[in-house]
């Protein structure tokens, strides 16, 4: 049970960080291209499709793996913390690389 927990926690953990750093990576390069060609609010909706549509295909690629070695506990609650949790992850790595750039 608490494997099941644990392993069901992880994916979505490892999903928050995945769905973070693309939704970055497409805000920062992606959506810099659209702007030119279309309104912001239109190009901030399409980098966010495409965004999560990455993500979402990258962590249900990971999650399959991991079924294949453990059962997952199917939970709104579960996956939802673990969202915030790897979101709050990519917030804090991407804070202290710009802490170690100023210092450098």
């Amino acid at each position: 049970m608490i494997k099941n927990f644990f392993f069901s926690i992880m994916a979505s953990i490892i999903f928050g960080v995945i769905d973070a750093s693309f939704f970055y990576l497409a805000e920062t390069s992606i959506q810099n291209i659209l702007i030119k060609y279309m309104v912001n609010d239109v190009a901030e909706l399409i980098t966010s499709g495409i965004s999560a549509a990455v993500a979402i295909f990258i962590a249900t690629l990971v999650r399959n793996l991991l079924k294949k070695y453990n059962d997952f506990n199917e939970s709104a609650w579960i996956e939802s913390t673990g969202i915030i949790i790897g979101t709050m992850i990519f917030i804090l790595f991407y804070y202290l690389l710009q802490y170690m750039k100023r210092k450098i």
